[in-house]
């Protein structure tokens, strides 16, 4: 249940499938939904191991594309909660930071090269510390 207008998801769904007949799918997992006034419903996604390497490299692969798109279409707020690994897909579970604009504040400060890049999506790694441990709190695994 998404207690919130899912017109995103929806929109997001519209953009996927425009690209798909196009040039090839998207490489991720969209959640099927049921879209209501103002609330609705999503399809649980299950976390999913990949089995071997070359899946593990089809998975990055299509991170990387999913990076891509969302950065295009202005994600932010894409860490590891609201990504799943879905075997050699990535699921976007969370799509209410679409096409955020960027903070006037942002505009005049250095941070504005990082709005603007990639990284503003959370999807790259982004190490804080918790319990005094690194913690890598991005949708991209790393090892350190």
């Amino acid at each position: 249940y998404k207690p919130r207008d899912m017109s995103l998801d929806r929109r997001l769904g519209d953009f996927c499938r425009w690209m798909s007949r196009r040039k090839g799918k998207p490489g991720f997992i969209l959640p099927s939904m049921v879209e209501r006034r103002g609330y609705g419903w999503a399809r649980f996604i299950p976390h999913q191991k990949c089995s071997t390497k070359a899946e593990l490299s089809k998975y990055f692969r299509n991170l990387g594309r999913m990076l891509c798109v969302m950065w295009i279409l202005g994600g932010t707020d894409l860490h590891f909660e609201n990504v799943i690994a879905c075997g050699q897909r990535p699921a976007v579970v969370d799509t209410e930071t679409l096409f955020q604009p960027c903070p006037e504040a942002l505009k005049r400060t250095a941070c504005r090269s990082i709005s603007r890049s990639v990284f503003a999506t959370a999807m790259l790694p982004q190490f804080i510390t918790v319990d005094g441990q690194p913690f890598n709190a991005g949708a991209c695994p790393t090892q350190h």
